[in-house]
């Protein structure tokens, strides 16, 4: 479902500002470095050398997966379902001073490739982190030739459908029924007062994408 506050991503989605973007090679490790912004160290701060959280890097994750089995369990609340494509496709990280407060994984699916899954830090939502990861992934696969991505997030999470559409997505389809206790979903699961039921889809045109 992918895991993050989309109100607040969206309003501090400036508080990370791109300093270096290195090219996305196949086999390259780091993608971006970055300058972080606290939000929270940032008020009352005397200047704004107070509020520099350090550089946060984005690179490509080549260790165990199951390190990051947290993160893919904030963002999906079947854990059979996390079973069934932790190790699939390519997995970005956000790092921050070498603690990883993010990630965001891709895979290859029909005609397009599926933005999978991705999930930030409780403490780290609200400071871009979601949008820089989204940014990257984008470029990766365009780079790589894939014309469209995808990605699917529960009806219920509001918060989920307005960052995506912020960063370019479209409604596609409506899944209904889709997380159930058949595919590992416990019963009586709310998400801002809806229940967990329908899937929505998105997508994105890379080919030519200025978003």
């Amino acid at each position: 479902m992918n895991a993050f506050d989309g109100r607040s991503e969206i309003a501090g989605r400036d508080r990370i500002r791109r300093s270096v973007s290195r090219p996305l090679a196949p086999g390259a490790d780091t993608v971006a470095r970055l300058r972080v912004t606290h939000p929270f160290v940032c008020r009352g701060a005397v200047s704004p050398a107070a509020c520099d959280g350090g550089e946060m890097v984005i690179r490509w994750w080549g260790g165990d997966r199951e390190a990051l089995r947290g993160l893919f369990r904030e963002a999906d609340d079947s854990e059979a379902e996390v079973d069934r494509y932790l190790g699939s496709g390519d997995v970005l990280v956000a790092e921050d001073n070498g603690l990883v407060v993010g990630h965001l994984q891709v895979v290859d699916g029909d005609g397009a490739v599926e933005l999978k899954s991705m999930a930030v830090l409780a403490e780290r939502r609200g400071t871009g982190v979601g949008r820089a990861l989204v940014e990257a992934a984008v470029e990766h696969c365009r780079r790589g030739g894939a014309s469209r991505m995808v990605v699917s997030t529960a009806a219920a999470d509001v918060g989920n459908l307005r960052f995506y559409q912020r960063q370019g997505f479209r409604m596609l389809r409506v899944e209904r029924d889709a997380f159930t206790s058949a595919s590992g979903y416990p019963d009586g699961i709310v998400i801002d007062g809806i229940p967990l039921r329908d899937r929505i889809w998105l997508d994105r045109e890379l080919v030519a994408d200025q978003s």
